[in-house]
Order: structure tokens, then C-alpha cells, then sequence
């Protein structure tokens, strides 16, 4: 199981686990059906039921991700449907998202995902230049102004990968 994720970092791409997490969470998202289908329940319990397993269970380690615009609508599209699970409603009963976001009151997962992401960078960035994962952040930076170490060395053409740093920049 723990074979199949084959990511390489300079790539940027993410979608590999991305979907895992979702299989992971939708069977929490499964095993949870009699609290999300008991009438006595509250919203609110549902609501904070959903944020501590499904939630988390979704989102670990989102802070490494490069998340894309495909990625970003794959994760708001669960949401979505979780939402609708939790309220007990179906997706043929026509009902908006926007109406399912204001009667829950929970914000998209990429606002996680982006506070996660800005979270860990400010926490490396802090870091002690001795430590080799500052060092590593601050040869990206100096890397990604157009500063090289090695001026023999070209980028291959084509469109560059989105990487980890870049959507930091992005999303500050």
C-alpha cells in the first residue's frame, strides 16, 4: 500500500496522494453513516465529528502538497459531497453549494491547506541556518530568483512544474 505513492519531488505533482487521502477519508466519511443519518444529533456534533476525523484524515501532511487547480476542485468536490452527507441531503435534490457551505459554515479545504502550507514555511524560515532543511529552503529561494550555482547548467523546455515554493508566493 505504502508502495504505490511514487512522487518525485521535481515533478510538483501531488495527485497520487491526494487521491489516497480521499479514499482514506471517504472510509472514515463511511464508517461515520450512522452519525451522519441519527436524527438526534446535532449539527454542530456533526460538524465538529466531521472536522476531528474526516477532516484530519484528509489533510495530513497537506502542508508538503503542491496543490493545482485540478486538485483543488477534485478536494472541494468531496467536501461538497461530505457536506451533503452530513446534512442528508442527496446531489439530485438541486441544491447549490454555496447554500450547503452557509448552513454548515465550513470553509473550503484549500483555506486549510494554504494556512498549513504558509504554517510550515514560516516555521522553516525561522529555523537556524545550521539546520539542513533551512539550508535546503534558502538554496530554493536563491534557485527560484534566478540565482544558480552552476551557470552549465539549463532547465529542460517547456512549461516549469509548479513547486512547493512557488505556492507560497502564489498564495500570499
Amino acid at each position: 500500500m505504502y508502495g504505490e505513492f511514487r512522487v518525485q519531488p521535481s515533478e510538483g505533482q501531488c495527485l497520487s496522494d491526494i487521491k489516497r487521502r480521499i479514499a482514506l477519508a471517504s472510509f472514515v466519511m463511511a464508517s461515520l453513516s450512522k452519525i451522519w443519518q441519527d436524527r438526534r444529533l446535532s449539527l454542530t456534533i456533526k460538524i465538529r465529528t466531521y472536522k476531528a476525523l474526516v477532516l484530519c484524515t484528509l489533510l495530513y501532511a497537506a502542508e508538503t502538497w503542491t496543490v493545482r487547480a485540478g486538485d483543488a476542485r477534485i478536494f472541494d468536490s468531496f467536501h461538497m459531497n461530505c457536506q451533503r452527507q452530513i446534512l442528508g441531503n442527496r446531489w439530485q435534490d438541486h441544491i447549490r453549494n454555496v447554500d450547503f457551505a452557509n448552513q454548515t459554515g465550513l470553509p473550503p479545504v484549500i483555506d486549510h491547506i494554504v494556512k498549513c502550507c504558509s504554517s510550515i514555511f514560516g516555521h522553516i524560515a525561522r529555523m537556524p541556518f545550521t539546520v539542513p532543511v533551512d539550508q535546503t529552503l534558502r538554496c530554493q529561494v536563491e534557485l527560484s530568483i534566478g540565482r544558480f550555482p552552476d551557470r552549465s547548467w539549463k532547465r529542460h523546455p517547456g512549461r516549469l512544474p509548479k513547486r512547493w515554493l512557488d505556492q507560497i508566493r502564489d498564495d500570499s
